[in-house]
């Protein structure tokens, strides 16, 4: 389950809502949520700050009631740019496509407490990734996640990426499998 994650990827929604419509918009939208979630976001939110992930995920699902239907898709393509080019920028100066598949689960862990990333397969152009999580919300595995990957890839130098998302598909421990196929022009 993951319960906690860093600053930039809820500092994202405040953005966009401040872009949409300014301090207004932004009060109005802390006024939809829960108190705690309110105390949370009132204040400014740092770039290693850890936030809880059910504040996260009720902030988000509320600005996403009127948001765009690609702005998931597209704050994973954000964060991606933030994390390789602000916070973890030496990291560009070594990368490559399969460097940053086989670092997906150190990167993971140090952006979200909880869940976990494993590499099931990596080869010339393409990988097999999982990550075996709970707690958010679906469009976030099914939209934010490859948008972060299509983000990084191409950061990377990937050419040609295309993501494929397996949704969980069984019982117990499988329920919380979510699949990703990579492909890229190696």
């Amino acid at each position: 389950v993951i319960t906690e994650l860093r600053g930039p990827m809820t500092r994202q929604v405040r953005d966009a809502v401040m872009k949409a419509g300014g301090a207004p918009a932004w009060e109005s939208l802390l006024a939809s949520v829960s108190e705690p979630c309110r105390l949370t976001f009132s204040k400014p939110i740092g770039l290693y700050e850890w936030i809880p992930a059910e504040h996260s995920k009720e902030l988000s699902l509320a600005f996403m009631a009127t948001a765009d239907p690609d702005y998931t898709y597209q704050r994973g393509v954000d964060s991606a740019k933030e994390h390789l080019t602000v916070v973890n920028r030496w990291i560009l100066r070594l990368i490559s496509p399969g460097f940053l598949i086989q670092n997906m689960p150190r990167l993971f862990a140090f952006n979200y407490r909880g869940g976990q990333v494993v590499i099931d397969r990596i080869g010339t152009g393409s990988a097999s990734v999982s990550l075996w999580a709970d707690a958010f919300y679906p469009i976030w595995y099914e939209r934010g996640l490859p948008g972060w990957l299509m983000g990084a890839l191409e950061l990377a130098g990937a050419k040609g990426v295309s993501i494929r998302y397996l949704p969980p598909d069984g019982e117990g421990l499988l329920a919380f499998r979510h699949g990703y196929e990579i492909r890229w022009l190696a």
